[in-house]
């Protein structure tokens, strides 16, 4: 499982050379994660931003990358990183709930079971409300 400390060790020396200059790890781990992976289009289709879609982003999207430029060498790193993940048979947070929530979406069966099961449903503290059959 690829977290941020891994990411930093294994993977950020092959990236160094790509990212903006003045990025660090954290700041390009932070706008994969969040915005490339993570974003709300991503949250619906289950699959990252394309490079399109990441390009077109606003500087209030990604305030930390203003400009194209720098956002074209950000998506680089991104791809990089998801093919060396890939020859490593590793995995990040995000591939693994990507994962969950196309399996859940291609069971109805398990769908049904998990709406029995749970009452309501809290992630981080934050209340997602009481699952029901009408979902």
């Amino acid at each position: 499982m690829v977290d941020f400390n891994i990411f930093k060790t294994e993977y950020w020396s092959c990236l160094a050379g790509i990212v903006p200059s003045g990025c660090s790890p954290e700041l390009l781990f932070a706008e994969i994660m969040g915005v490339i992976k993570g974003s709300g289009i991503s949250a619906s289709t289950l699959v990252p931003l394309t490079r399109a879609e990441y390009l077109s982003k606003t500087s209030k999207v990604s305030p930390a990358f203003a400009s194209e430029i720098e956002r074209e060498k950000v998506y680089q790193s991104f791809e990089r990183y998801e093919r060396q993940k890939k020859q490593q048979n590793q995995i990040d947070e995000l591939d693994r709930v990507s994962n969950l929530l196309k399996s859940v979406k291609g069971n109805s069966s398990l769908q049904t079971l998990i709406r029995q099961s749970f009452e309501e449903v809290y992630v981080d503290g934050i209340y997602l409300g009481a699952c029901s059959e009408s979902r």
